[in-house]
C-alpha cells in the first residue's frame, strides 16, 4: 500500500499543470485519496488501483466504492386500526425499514381514503424521514373532533417509490376514524 502512495506523490511532482497534464494530475490525486480511503477499508493498493481504473464511485452514498449494496425495503402498518373522532387516541402509521439503517432516509407515500386530509384530521405530509440508525419512522393521524353525524371514514397511507429504498409488503395500511356523534330524535306532543 505504501509504495502506491509514495509513487503517487512522487509522480505528482513531475507534472506541469497545463493541458492534458492537469487531467493526469487530477487522476493521480484522486488515486492517492482512493488509496487512503481503501486503506481504511482494508483494501490493498492493487484493489485500490483496480477500483480507480474501473472508475467506480460511491454513487448511492453508502460509503462503499464499487460494491453493490442492497437497498433497504420499507413496509407499513397502522395501530390501532380504528379510533373515535373525538377520542384521545390517534392512528399511528409505522414505517419499518430492513437492511441498511446507517443513513437518514426519506420515504414517500400517498394519502387516500374517505377522510379528508386537513379537515377530518390534522394535516399530514406525504413523506416520512427515518433518522440515521433508526429502523422505524411514524406518522400520526390526529382526528378532528366535530358534532356532525356521518359515516365512519378511512385514512389509507400507501408507500410510493422513491430514491434509496424499495417498497416492501405490506405497502399500504388503512385506519378508520369512527364517528361518535348520534342523531337526536325529538318528539313534539300537543
Amino acid at each position: 500500500m505504501m509504495s502506491a502512495v509514495r509513487s503517487a506523490t512522487c509522480t505528482v511532482r513531475r507534472f506541469v499543470l497545463t493541458g492534458v497534464a492537469t487531467i493526469e494530475l487530477l487522476l493521480i490525486v484522486k488515486f492517492f485519496i482512493l488509496c487512503l480511503y481503501c486503506a481504511t477499508r482494508g483494501l490493498n493498493s492493487t484493489q485500490a488501483f483496480n477500483q480507480e481504473t474501473n472508475f467506480q464511485q460511491d454513487f448511492n452514498g453508502d460509503g462503499f466504492i464499487g460494491q453493490s449494496t442492497t437497498l433497504p425495503s420499507i413496509t407499513l402498518a397502522v395501530a390501532p386500526s380504528s379510533v373515535t373522532e373525538d377520542g384521545t387516541t390517534n392512528l399511528v402509521y409505522t414505517f419499518t425499514r430492513t437492511g441498511s439503517t446507517t443513513s437518514a432516509l426519506t420515504a414517500n407515500y400517498t394519502v387516500g381514503g374517505t377522510a379528508t386530509n386537513g379537515t377530518d384530521y390534522a394535516s399530514i405530509p406525504t413523506s416520512v424521514t427515518f433518522a440515521a440508525g433508526s429502523s422505524t419512522a411514524t406518522v400520526t393521524v390526529d382526528p378532528t373532533p366535530d358534532t356532525t353525524v356521518e359515516s365512519d371514514e378511512t385514512v389509507i397511507l400507501t408507500l410510493a417509490s422513491g430514491t434509496g429504498y424499495t417498497v416492501g409488503t405490506p405497502n399500504a395500511a388503512t385506519g378508520t376514524i369512527t364517528d361518535d356523534d348520534s342523531t337526536v330524535t325529538s318528539q313534539l306532543s300537543i
